[in-house]
């Protein structure tokens, strides 16, 4: 099939991605299965009911995907350590327990399938002890950081470089001419 396919000048990735909808994929198929479907809209309603889409994956196939799929695609058997965000997770949340509890067990399952390289980050506009039904979290994120928009040189110079001694002057310099050179772009930036 990929060899019709590339005959006809088309890209098979590309092809195979518009499963629903290419007529060089339909033509191949049926050249190669002509008792498969009466013609090729009747194969693209087969494809359709075959391999329906899929809007919302659970917690089980999520972690599945990444260990099946993932991680094979691009580093074979090795687990590489892998961070995961959850950006405003404190706002998809919101009031529902069920939500929450989804979120706690999947960090649950990344943490304990993933031989601990795996670290999930939520995000939130308040810290979690804030908001009554986050509170059933905090013993899954295992290092609350309440940040205020002035806090995060603060952070990043406390909280992170505490974690190694060794890495505090090197971090340091680098944070100070990170922070000089964004004064000084600033600087000419308005200038222009």
């Amino acid at each position: 099939m990929k060899a019709l396919i590339e005959i006809a000048g088309r890209n098979f990735k590309k092809e195979v991605e518009n499963l629903f909808v290419s007529p060089i994929l339909a033509k191949s198929v049926l050249e190669l299965l002509p008792d498969l479907a009466e013609n090729e809209i009747k194969l693209h309603e087969l494809f359709k009911a075959q391999f329906s889409r899929i809007d919302n994956i659970g917690r089980v196939d999520f972690v599945k995907a990444i260990r099946d799929e993932i991680l094979p695609f691009k580093f074979g058997t090795k687990i590489p350590c892998t961070i995961i965000v959850l950006d405003e997770v404190q706002v998809f949340i919101g009031n529902d327990v069920h939500l929450s509890e989804n979120i706690q067990y999947l960090a649950e399952d990344l943490c304990s399938q993933f031989d601990g390289k795996f670290m999930l980050i939520g995000t939130g506009q308040n810290a979690l002890r804030d908001t009554p039904i986050l509170q059933r979290l905090m013993a899954r994120f295992r290092i609350p950081i309440s940040l205020q928009d002035t806090d995060v040189q603060t952070v990043i110079r406390k909280t992170v470089l505490d974690k190694k001694p060794t890495a505090i002057a090197p971090l340091n310099s680098k944070l100070d001419l990170q922070v000089k050179f964004h004064a000084i772009w600033k600087g000419r930036y308005l200038v222009t």
